[in-house]
């Protein structure tokens, strides 16, 4: 999974397309349960919901990490050979006050269940444009390398989501 840091038009487009695939939903997504058709709802779309949530979630938490872990670095430095017992005391003791080691433990946490509701949305079938179209976007979303993603198969795949979105009838704002 990629952890790179969101650019604000990146985050824009993720809230546009988020909001997209809400509203084709039928408005807001209730939480997670069986694949099942409940009133016409593609479940795909209520599991997308359930993923994107984590997915925001752990790169809230992946950015709270790299925050304190470059604190962190900036308190105690690097070891250096001679004083390295007393380095890593002090890192233990900064660690412990900022609550570094903590924040890495839910970053974790927060990522697993992600990948977990990852899986179970691509195990779904899609029963509409916007169910295919949500995968397509969970799985950019995760896979995608980073900035200079600009390499085979990522436009293409950012392209083919275009073409299913218009399709589906609705316009989607994330194509870069």
């Amino acid at each position: 999974m990629s952890m790179n840091h969101p650019t604000a038009s990146q985050l824009t487009r993720r809230t546009a397309l988020a909001q997209f695939l809400i509203a084709i939903g039928n408005a807001n997504c209730p939480p997670a349960t069986a694949p099942s058709m409940e009133s016409g709802r593609d479940c795909v779309i209520v599991a997308w919901c359930a993923w994107h949530e984590a997915h925001e979630r752990t790169i809230a938490l992946c950015c709270e990490q790299q925050r304190l872990e470059a604190e962190l670095m900036r308190l105690v430095g690097f070891p250096r050979e001679p004083n390295l017992g007393a380095h890593w005391a002090r890192w233990r003791a900064e660690d412990r006050r900022l609550g570094y080691s903590a924040a890495r433990q839910a970053e974790a946490g927060a990522a697993k269940q992600e990948d977990r509701l990852a899986r179970r949305l691509f195990s779904i079938e899609s029963a509409s444009f916007a169910g295919v179209v949500a995968k397509i976007h969970a799985l950019l979303e995760r896979e995608t390398p980073g900035p200079s993603d600009d390499e085979s198969p990522w436009p293409e795949l950012r392209w083919i989501h275009a073409d299913l979105s218009r399709l589906a009838g609705k316009k989607v704002p994330f194509v870069s």
